[in-house]
């Protein structure tokens, strides 16, 4: 390869769309363009008929409104009594007073519009690259998009991980078209020379400061966007060093430059701190199901390994060969995947471009490509009518009125404990409770007079706490001793999650069942006012 060549990246548009079709598609609608919008749709309506789990959204918007009432970024925790006034860093501040100006405005069913149109441009702007990569027939990046969708799904619940979607995907497009404005020239695949080309990307990569500046102060997530742009780096290193091509010098600035953003956040320097911390913390490594590596005995996992499956059996069948930057991109993403579960989302976003590009290698080696006609376009619009509507219907103010079983047609998951929590709230000294890991979050939305003994925030307590209550959930021999010693006279208890403490306290004579539904058990010791 000589200086100043390199490899046709796979997000490029290596097969241009015919004028001729372009013409076409503005004047009708193409059965491809159906399965654009399909695709699109159909993760809308996937998002706008969620419903709203207990374990993370309501602890956040209680954040967000103590965040707008006192005007200033929350510190220390104040809402547990086991771990009361211990700092804590609220570095999704944002977010959480978004979703609470939301919730005010509008209530749940905003928020979950919110959550599906954020998720769903995600979706969307992914669309567009798995489109430069699957060539002139749309169905490629439609499957593409799915497939991604498919694979984080899990990832999707309500919570202000909302925004990382949006603002991964136009990292990943920024640094796409910078690559895409590389390429060109009288000889496809060569280098632009230096001009007007390298002046557009230098200028496309500076949107990347300020989108980190303002995804350090809504979400973790932030560090993946990190993590993605370091891919880039390292590939036009890795051409630099190699094979003679120029130093990313822009690239490295703009990297550098961003890097730095972060730190613009009440965190300040902190925010390296608290990112180190968070990876560090014993807990996050031992009691967080969501880094524990992906099984294949939870649907997450099962999707993972199918998709990765798909992939490799694709590259392997297709005889498409991965770019530089596609190969590190991958490989990085995945290898994060099969670290964790929470990072499976970021590699569908990473890796769905060349799954599109190895899909259309694949039909290609197969015989000719199918030559898109008008003869059905009034069936293909009637198809976009009927996808239109059930996309309108989807919205969450016509939920209650469709015919869905009960549970969907609530905005709130049935392992809430709503009815539970109200009753501990009306108790005249509900005292200290002891609760499930997943009603904490509620409790603090829904009884904030009452202090919490655990919640989602996993980092905020130690991993004795932690041991002690599996020790007590699971009733072991000392449980009534630990319950003591944390002065804990109310009993909130998940009947599947915790059945061995509800048999257990249902057969001690110093505890009573003063409330139960279909999920939940409330006892009060025997002592208790």
């Amino acid at each position: 390869m000589s200086v100043g060549q390199t490899e046709w990246p796979s997000g490029l548009p290596q097969l241009g769309r015919p004028r001729a079709l372009q013409r076409v598609g503005r004047a009708t609608l193409s059965l491809s363009q159906v399965w654009v919008l399909v695709a699109l749709v159909g993760i809308f309506i996937v998002l706008s008929l969620w419903v709203i789990r207990p374990h993370d959204f309501w602890w956040h918007i209680r954040a967000g409104q103590r965040i707008l009432e006192s005007g200033q970024i929350l510190r220390v925790d104040l809402f547990s009594f086991t771990r009361a006034g211990e700092p804590w860093a609220y570095q999704s501040w944002l977010m959480e007073a978004v979703l609470y100006v939301l919730f005010q405005a509008g209530g749940l069913p905003l928020v979950v519009l919110f959550h599906a149109l954020v998720v769903t441009s995600a979706y969307a702007l992914l669309l567009r690259l798995n489109r430069l990569a699957g060539g002139v027939d749309l169905r490629w990046a439609a499957l593409s998009t799915l497939a991604a969708a498919a694979v984080g799904v899990a990832s999707w619940n309500v919570r202000p991980q909302t925004i990382s979607f949006l603002l991964f995907a136009v990292t990943l497009y920024v640094l796409e078209r910078c690559e895409q404005n590389r390429f060109s020239g009288p000889l496809v695949g060569t280098v632009k020379p230096e001009g007007l080309s390298a002046f557009r990307s230098s200028r496309l990569l500076w949107v990347l400061p300020p989108l980190f500046a303002l995804w350090a102060n809504a979400h973790g997530g932030f560090v993946f966007g990190l993590t993605l742009v370091g891919s880039y780096v390292l590939a036009r290193l890795v051409g630099w060093l190699r094979h003679g091509e120029r130093l990313p010098q822009s690239l490295i600035l703009v990297s550098g430059v961003s890097g730095a953003a972060t730190l613009l956040s009440p965190l300040g320097l902190g925010m390296v701190e608290y990112v180190l911390g968070f990876l560090r913390h014993p807990v996050t490594q031992t009691f967080n199901m969501e880094f524990m590596p992906p099984s294949i005995r939870t649907l997450d996992g099962q999707l993972f390994f199918v998709f990765l499956a798909i992939l490799i059996t694709l590259l392997a069948q297709s005889g498409y060969r991965p770019s530089r930057h596609e190969s590190i991109r991958l490989l990085l993403f995945g290898t994060m995947a099969l670290m964790a579960r929470r990072n499976i989302v970021w590699l569908g976003f990473a890796a769905t471009p060349t799954l599109a590009a190895s899909l259309r290698c694949w039909v290609a080696r197969r015989g000719p490509a199918r030559v898109e006609t008008e003869e059905r376009v009034g069936i293909n619009w009637a198809l976009a009518a009927v996808v239109a509507l059930l996309a309108l219907l989807s919205l969450p103010w016509f939920r209650p009125s469709l015919p869905l079983p009960a549970w969907r047609r609530s905005f709130v998951s049935p392992e809430t404990p709503v009815g539970a929590v109200a009753f501990v709230r009306d108790l005249p000294q509900p005292g200290r409770v002891f609760h499930e890991v997943g009603y904490g979050s509620y409790m603090i939305w829904a009884a904030p007079e009452v202090p919490v003994f655990i919640d989602t925030r996993v980092e905020l307590y130690p991993p004795q706490q932690w041991e002690e209550y599996i020790a007590l959930s699971q009733a072991r021999y000392d449980w009534q001793g630990i319950l003591d010693r944390y002065g804990v006279d109310t009993l909130v208890l998940d009947r599947a999650n915790q059945a061995p403490l509800v048999q257990a306290a249902t057969e001690d004579s110093g505890w009573e069942a003063c409330y139960e539904d279909e999920r939940t058990v409330v006892f009060r010791g025997a002592g208790a006012p």
